[in-house]
């Protein structure tokens, strides 16, 4: 957009979960993961006390739940013991105030993930299932409008934000 300030975000319009990009697996509630890195204390000659850094390129565990409001075979395969990669869309809303207009862009949300739980929910008449899948999340990278926001790719040792890659030197130390 030609002038940024004027534009004002306001909501996530809609979105789909795909599996593996083209199969369309629900609409469901998706609650991303918490990106907490872990860290290490340290106390010293020179420290007053101690502080706790962050170790690079490592996180605390990452979970991603999908709620599903009715019974769904495609979901069925996130029960499965493999690898799942899902893609996330989304349409994002901002409202541009020069123009006086509503505007979308798409965000994106690529997750690699294993099955870490199953809710299966409930069955009452006349109301939703409300089952829940849990997966732990080994990658997950978000775009929004063609620009990569960030990933963190917990077995390749790729940690990159708004295009930094913050781990390449310690992927280079190791030679790989």
């Amino acid at each position: 957009m030609a002038n940024e300030v004027n534009r004002i975000p306001t909501v996530l319009v809609d979105h789909a979960i795909y599996l593996g990009n083209s199969r369309l697996i629900g609409t469901g509630e998706v609650t991303l993961p918490s990106i907490s890195p872990q860290t290490a204390s340290v106390e010293g000659a020179g420290i007053g006390g101690s502080l706790d850094v962050p170790v690079l390129g490592h996180f605390d565990s990452m979970s991603l739940e999908i709620a599903f409001r009715t019974v769904e075979l495609d979901a069925a395969e996130l029960m499965k013991p493999v690898a799942h990669d899902l893609v996330i869309r989304g349409s994002q809303q901002s409202y541009d105030g020069a123009g006086g207009t509503l505007k979308t862009e798409p965000v994106v949300v690529y997750v690699r993930g294993m099955l870490k739980g199953n809710d299966q929910g409930k069955f009452k008449a006349g109301e939703s299932v409300d089952g829940k899948v849990e997966l732990e999340v080994l990658r997950i990278k978000m775009v929004k409008a063609g620009k990569e926001l960030y990933e963190v790719d917990k077995l390749n040792g790729i940690y990159t934000v708004l295009g930094t890659d913050y781990t390449a030197s310690v992927r280079s130390d190791l030679g790989i």
